[in-house]
């Protein structure tokens, strides 16, 4: 099962990269997101994303004067039938700003996910390695290799008990990025 496959039927929010990656031709990751905009072109995938978004993809075509490509960009996120872009309204600023106090994440980043939560995203489509932790553990879940990680120096739980963790569950909701202690 492929990406898109997984996404069909989705309401999808977009961070900043994809949409460079397929705007700009990328090398590595055309291949990837191609069939994604290909989705979100046939109506077979929703997606949304911010003004964040046109914020960030229009600095590149203004510093080199590629009037261009801005226009490029404007064209899929302000007129694409199949791409939303919402504009920051205040509960999305509320909700970015708890992501920013829980999760430790950059403004946009935060603005980013708020958005896809607010505005009801099932996924978020990403290539930015710092979003990956935000993802909470709530109180019953099993910890899982997927859910935790070993960093240093760290004064919660000893990485030599990795084993015993695994085989406990959370006795309360934690943060992702959060220090464990037993």
């Amino acid at each position: 099962m492929g990406l898109v496959d997984e996404l069909k039927g989705s309401r999808v929010c977009l961070d900043t990269a994809p949409i460079i990656y397929f705007i700009e031709k990328h090398e590595r990751y055309l291949s990837v997101v191609r069939p994604v905009f290909t989705g979100i072109d046939a109506e077979k995938i929703e997606a949304i994303t911010s003004t964040i978004t046109l914020l960030e993809v229009l600095v590149h075509p203004f510093r080199t004067d590629n009037e261009t490509l801005a226009e490029r960009y404007r064209e899929i996120l302000l007129y694409s039938e199949g791409l939303t872009t919402f504009e920051i309204s205040h509960g999305v600023s509320e909700m970015a700003s708890k992501l920013r106090a829980g999760y430790s994440i950059k403004t946009p980043d935060a603005i980013h996910i708020a958005v896809g939560v607010f505005h009801g995203a099932d996924t978020f489509l990403t290539n930015d390695p710092a979003l990956r932790k935000v993802r909470d553990i709530r109180k019953g879940e099993a910890f899982t290799e997927e859910n935790l990680t070993v960093k240093r120096p760290g004064t919660g739980i000893s990485p030599m008990r990795w084993d015993e963790v695994l085989k406990m569950k959370a006795s309360r909701n934690l943060n992702a990025d959060e220090i464990i202690f037993l």
